[in-house]
Formats: C-alpha cells, sequence, structure tokens
C-alpha cells in the first residue's frame, strides 16, 4: 500500500526547491538554511524558487512568482512605485 506523503511536512517541504546562484533571500529553519528565495520582477515578493515550477516573464525575461496578475501584466515593481507616487496608479497589486 502507498504511504501518502503530507505535502506540508516541514522535513519534506522544501525537497524540490532549487538553489539558485545569486539568491534574494534564503529560508532558514532551526538554524540552518534550507532553501533560497527570489525576488518577483512584477510584485516584489520573495518565493521559492522550485525545481519543477518555473515562471519566467516572456516581454521583459525576469522570475516571477507565478501569480496571476504577474503572469498576465508585465510592469517591473520600480515602476510601480513611480507610478504610485505621481498618484497615477491607484492601488499596488
Amino acid at each position: 500500500m502507498a504511504r501518502i506523503v503530507d505535502p506540508y511536512d516541514p522535513d519534506r517541504y522544501y525537497e524540490n526547491a532549487a538553489w539558485v546562484r545569486k539568491p534574494s533571500g534564503s529560508i532558514v529553519v532551526d538554524g540552518r538554511e534550507v532553501a533560497s528565495t527570489l525576488q518577483c520582477r512584477h510584485c516584489g515578493a520573495h518565493f521559492i524558487y522550485r525545481k519543477t515550477d518555473r515562471y519566467v516573464c516572456v516581454n521583459c525575461g525576469g522570475d516571477i512568482c507565478g501569480q496571476r496578475q504577474c503572469v498576465e501584466h508585465c510592469m517591473a515593481i520600480e515602476k510601480k512605485l513611480d507610478l504610485y507616487e505621481k498618484g497615477k496608479l491607484g492601488v499596488l497589486r
């Protein structure tokens, strides 16, 4: 009988996390670094770079987190912040 694997088991959750050459951050559990993070080019959020899931924007070529608004709309977080400060953008998403 097959054993059911809990996807949120802390010992197995970061199994398919890939190490990146220039990480934006890291996740440390019990004093041990378990995964590298990248920063989304479109929204600025940090996400775990996994071997199986990779999202790259076809317009700008940047690594993105995979959220719907980041996949559908190509606008860098720096440009969004400039527009927001000028009052041309009502909500940062």
